[in-house]
């Protein structure tokens, strides 16, 4: 594994952890598909409510006499990456889905439930999309020192497709955020950014640049304090997430021109820079509106090699496991440990070079 410098970017570093088989070298069928879900998202919390108070009522509201069984299995709740002064964001995971929240399952409408505060209510909204960022520290810090952006790739979940298989586990939220609270400096603000690239049944034209102007848009708006602008962001992402993650880094306006600055890292779990081989998932999406985004992950896709011929080598730290097993990690094993300590040296890092970078300015 090893560092590799970009020319002519504002991303300095990039980072390539990939299977022992390189994705555009499958053999057989390819498999996408979204985890099925037991977390759910709830924002607009107010900042006044603490993580008690929250799944206090979130077992009131949804745990019914038949869902008496059912168990909270892991919790979050952070500032909102926007309304920091006056909204918090929760993630509960449960072992099984409530009966209440069936209907909540792939929708990207939110729900709304009010909890008590006071002498009113609250409204508050519960859904299980995650589009968009999520913050996934676990404290009511607002104070930070670095940005840690995680991006989601083909068919994936800002949430699920993080989650260790067959486990509640998500790694993220579980085990890093504490590692990374426990090193005390510097203070990493923990995001994860979801946006939707089902295959099937996805009416959606977006395609990689779409993608990437989403991601941008949404780290500009959750950066708009002046204390927040020249803070540095490291990226982590997975398979198409990487390439989202690259092309927003070469994009963008005057508006922009601080999100780009302040973007020095980015460490990328198997992502097909040099394309993949698409003709089972072709199949998946023929007549679909989205056919155009399978197109441009292919072998032969210039835009994957206008992005390549911008990047001096390649190197990578092999897994063995499947794709979609690069971005989950069911315990502290070497392998998380290894990406745990390449993170670590992104932010540390990351805080020096934007410090100089933005004083050159």
């Amino acid at each position: 594994m090893a560092l590799q410098k970009r020319r002519g970017s504002f991303l300095d570093n990039t980072l390539e952890i990939s299977k022992k088989q390189k994705i555009g070298e499958d053999k057989g069928k390819q498999t996408v598909g979204r985890p099925y879900a037991t977390t759910f998202r709830i924002s607009d919390i107010d900042i006044k409510l603490s993580k008690d108070d929250v799944l206090r009522h979130v077992k009131e509201r949804f745990l019914t006499d038949n869902d008496e069984s059912i168990q909270i299995k892991g919790s979050s709740l952070a500032p909102s990456p926007v309304d920091q002064d006056r909204y918090q964001v929760a993630t509960v995971t449960f072992d099984k889905v409530p009966s209440a929240l069936v209907d909540c399952l792939g929708s990207q409408i939110p729900n709304p439930f009010q909890i008590p505060l006071g002498n009113h209510r609250s409204t508050t909204f519960i859904e299980s999309a995650f589009i968009g960022l999520t913050p996934l520290n676990d404290n009511s810090n607002v104070n930070f020192d670095v940005d840690l952006i995680f991006v989601t790739g083909l068919a994936g979940h800002a949430f699920g497709s993080w989650k260790a298989t067959n486990s509640y586990t998500m790694w993220i939220r579980d085990f890093l955020e504490g590692d990374i609270e426990h090193r005390q400096a510097p203070r990493v603000r923990i995001l994860t950014y979801g946006y939707d690239s089902r295959l099937l049944c996805n009416t959606s034209t977006a395609g990689i640049t779409e993608f990437a102007q989403g991601l941008l848009e949404s780290v500009t708006n959750a950066r708009r304090l002046s204390d927040q602008q020249e803070r540095p962001i490291a990226f982590v992402a997975h398979s198409l997430g990487g390439i989202v993650a690259l092309v927003m880094a070469s994009r963008g306006t005057d508006h922009h021109r601080k999100v780009l600055r302040a973007t020095c890292a980015l460490i990328c779990l198997g992502v097909p820079n040099r394309g993949m081989r698409n003709d089972e998932l072709k199949k998946m999406v023929k007549g679909q509106p989205n056919e155009r985004l399978i197109s441009d992950l292919g072998m032969r896709s210039e835009t994957l090699q206008r992005l390549h011929d911008a990047f001096s080598r390649i190197f990578s730290l092999p897994r063995n496991v499947d794709h979609s097993a690069l971005a989950k990690f069911s315990y502290r094993d070497e392998d998380y440990q290894n990406l745990r300590g390449r993170i670590f040296d992104c932010v540390d890092k990351s805080v020096r070079t934007i410090r100089t970078r933005f004083l050159s300015d």
